[in-house]
């Protein structure tokens, strides 16, 4: 009895490891249990799962656009109030600071005062690689998530 107790409380302190709930399970890698990014840009998680961000740069329409996604329970689109968002961000040349607004969207509900998308356009953006930045402010669910680093390949 003492064996199977020892032996199931392993597989359950495994399970909470390597789960959704694990304090590490999204500092190393952005994907660990299957979230995909539904727009086929980078996910970046805010807090313990409050938030997943897909950044999506087009290099050919030199845009750079954001969705604000929840996975658990189940997919959705989270509505942000936020005017804009605010990124610096490089090409590996100069940084540069780009104002994301809300985009309004019928089909996903959104408006300017509550939008899940967000996108900015800059010349520099045109045919650029390896975008990396800074979302300097991401307010969600009342929380606030400043200087959330990411990279985009």
């Amino acid at each position: 009895m003492r064996m199977k107790l020892q032996t199931l409380l392993g597989i359950a302190a495994m399970g909470w490891i390597l789960g959704c709930d694990g304090e590490d399970s999204h500092h190393h890698h952005e994907h660990d249990h299957g979230h995909e990014a539904p727009n086929g840009g980078t996910l970046v998680v805010l807090g313990e799962e409050a938030c997943h961000l897909e950044l999506l740069h087009d290099a050919r329409e030199g845009r750079l656009t954001l969705y604000a996604h929840q996975f658990h329970p189940q997919h959705v689109y989270v509505k942000l109030a936020m005017g804009q968002i605010e990124v610096n961000a490089s090409a590996g040349g100069p940084w540069a600071m780009l104002s994301l607004k809300p985009v309004v969207n019928e089909v996903l509900g959104n408006t300017e005062g509550r939008s899940s998308e967000f996108a900015a356009g800059a010349p520099w953006l045109k045919g650029a690689s390896n975008l990396s930045g800074t979302l300097l402010r991401v307010e969600v669910g009342g929380q606030s998530f400043t200087n959330k680093a990411f990279t985009l390949r």
